[in-house]
């Protein structure tokens, strides 16, 4: 019985077992890669929620803190888009929020340190496309443009 040579064929086959681990291996770390970006970009996304609120209200507060009597208004600036997408900032009555439009909804709320005992809030919606939001007061009226 003659043995036969597959030197060729063994070559062969070992590059293409190589390319498929190759490719075997970069898939994986795409996939896991991938999913620690949209982990921290959900996150980061709630930290900037977080910190538009934060913004606001402060300002808020710096008017209020002027008392009731008289006028003045500050404008300041906020950013276009939170994780690629427009988000809007509503005063009411009660409360100062700050979310996302598109879903999946994220919210943040700032009850405003219970300052609407003393102001009267006028219940407004701001979208964020601007890039700045004006916020005024009017005696004891609070209002956002």
């Amino acid at each position: 019985m003659k043995k036969k040579n597959l030197k060729g064929q063994s070559l062969i086959f070992e590059q293409v077992l190589l390319f498929s681990m190759s490719v075997t291996v970069f898939i994986i770390s795409f996939a896991v890669f991938n999913i620690y970006q949209g982990y921290f970009l959900s996150v980061g996304g709630e930290n900037q929620l977080d910190q538009v609120k934060e913004w606001v209200s402060a300002n808020i507060l710096k008017l209020a803190e002027k008392g009731t009597a008289g006028t003045s208004s500050v404008t300041i600036p906020i950013p276009r888009t939170i994780e690629n997408t427009a988000y809007t900032i509503e005063l009411s009555s009660a409360d100062l929020t700050v979310k996302t439009t598109v879903p999946p909804v994220k919210t943040k709320i700032s009850t405003l340190y219970s300052l609407n005992s003393y102001f009267t809030f006028s219940p407004a919606k701001v979208p964020s496309v601007n890039g700045k939001i004006t916020i005024k007061k009017e005696n004891n009226q609070i209002i956002i443009t």
